[in-house]
């Protein structure tokens, strides 16, 4: 499975990253970070995603302005 992450804030990434990788990685899940929306959007016009977790207030476009487009 194909999990992103999308939060502007590094250290949250990290520590949503290492809970995830101690609870999900031992299915072989792949997770992806994304430090923005527009990343996550680019990233997608190539390859989908399963599971994306959202920052809901990010300095750019936010994770629900973000969800939309998706």
């Amino acid at each position: 499975m194909l999990i992103g992450i999308c939060d502007d804030c590094e250290n949250d990434r990290t520590r949503l990253r290492a809970w995830l990788d101690r609870n999900y990685s031992y299915n072989g899940n792949i997770i992806i970070e994304f430090p923005n929306g527009e990343a996550l959007l680019e990233h997608l016009r190539h390859r989908k995603l399963d599971i994306v977790f959202f920052d809901g207030k990010m300095t750019s476009k936010n994770g629900i302005e973000t969800a939309c487009k998706i």
